[in-house]
């Protein structure tokens, strides 16, 4: 059975969890294949999917824009990972804000909060939300939890802003989006062309949720104090309440749409792969991919101890919100992508999603044609003859 067949049963499948479209692919040695399944949306009339669709990744903006624009600025000494984050954005100041650094701020050790509907308190208050974000009391004493959070990478969004002198988008653009050749992946809303779009939600419920119950982050609002609420289905705008109500689509935690096909090249880039080759510093780049204080998280990544086939190993990734994940193994040009809208019809967790994939990919990247060897194109006669019982053995 092929790669594709197997990733057509395998997302196929997926759609019992009852959202509308998924996507699976998986990328090794310079082979890579696509499995599609299902329709853009809810409704019958919704189009298939193709494999060219474009997706709200969520938190997946998080590697793709900030983690990765911060890999290219530390690898060019432009940033240091120590550097407090107040040398860059000198309002985050006071208490013990001082001590809150670039890396703690990546591996979520930087004592913010998770999570603050910002367009609320600026609906309010009449404030600047990038102000309110950065003049937000710490939850915890930095270094000492780590407590994920959307703050720390909304901040870090301001330091590539910072550093760079430009908009976020821009700065993105020129650092990660055109040196990869991620042709498929933009901020605020999808690329232009003839590209599908998966719807993410049906509005804003999720949220809104949030902000009614107080759970799972207790804030100091009723849904009433917000008139944006989107009570439409969401296709071809952000997801992220914060990122869209508040920052127009573009922010460090949230914002990018992108296809299959980019984030599969971001991850085989990663990976070590021949299209990240001189963007960054591999010592840069261990240093990132390494384990923090805390074992399943990196730099800006989630780590995983899993079996992607040639028994377990650490992949690096992440999952986005509504429904994405991804995932690459350093060194290893491999790379795994998985893309439903699962808070259309179902709110199954990332963390399923991810463990139902897992045998798929498996059985896909097992699949996969083998790389090309570099003397696939010469005569076996003119091959040195240390080189042809290797050759044999591999056929």
């Amino acid at each position: 059975m092929s790669a594709s067949d197997v990733l057509g049963i395998g997302v196929g499948a997926l759609l019992a969890h009852g959202f509308s479209g998924a996507v699976l692919g998986v990328a090794a040695g310079g082979e890579r294949s696509i499995g599609v399944a299902g329709r853009t949306g809810p409704a019958a009339a919704d189009p298939p999917l193709t494999a060219a669709a474009r997706f709200d990744i969520a938190s997946v903006t998080k590697i793709l824009a900030t983690t990765t624009s911060l890999l290219r600025l530390v690898s060019q000494r432009r940033v240091g990972l120590d550097d407090p984050i107040g040398r860059f954005l000198p309002a985050f100041s006071g208490a013990d804000r001082a001590e809150v650094t670039v890396r703690h701020l990546l591996s979520h050790r930087g004592g913010l909060a998770p999570w603050w509907p910002l367009y609320i308190d600026a609906q309010r208050s009449g404030r600047d939300p990038f102000e309110i974000a950065v003049g937000l009391p710490l939850a915890s004493r930095p270094g000492s939890t780590r407590v994920y959070s959307d703050l720390g990478f909304l901040l870090l969004g301001g330091v590539i802003e910072a550093v760079t002198g430009t908009g976020l988008a821009e700065a993105v653009t020129a650092l990660v989006i055109d040196p990869l050749g991620l042709t498929g992946t933009g901020y605020a809303h999808p690329t232009p062309g003839d590209a599908l779009v998966l719807a993410s939600a049906d509005g804003d419920e999720v949220e809104r949720r949030m902000v009614e119950t107080g759970r799972p982050y207790a804030v100091p609002f009723a849904a009433e104090d917000f008139d944006g609420w989107r009570e439409r289905v969401i296709c071809g705008e952000v997801n992220d309440g914060n990122a869209f109500h508040a920052f127009g689509g573009v922010a460090g935690h949230a914002g990018l749409f992108s296809s299959a096909d980019d984030l599969l090249t971001l991850g085989s880039a990663l990976a070590g792969g021949p299209s990240g080759e001189g963007l960054w510093s591999s010592a840069v780049a261990e240093e990132f991919f390494a384990a923090s204080p805390d074992p399943e998280q990196a730099l800006g990544l989630r780590r995983y101890r899993a079996d992607l086939g040639r028994g377990e190993e650490d992949v690096l990734g992440h999952p986005g919100f509504t429904g994405v994940a991804f995932g690459f193994v350093p060194g290893a040009d491999t790379a795994v992508i998985i893309a439903t809208n699962r808070l259309i019809g179902s709110e199954v967790t990332n963390d399923r999603l991810w463990r139902d994939a897992m045998p798929v990919w498996r059985e896909a990247l097992a699949a996969l044609p083998p790389a090309p060897s570099p003397h696939d194109h010469i005569p076996e006669n003119h091959l040195p003859e240390k080189h042809l019982p290797e050759k044999r053995e591999n056929k």
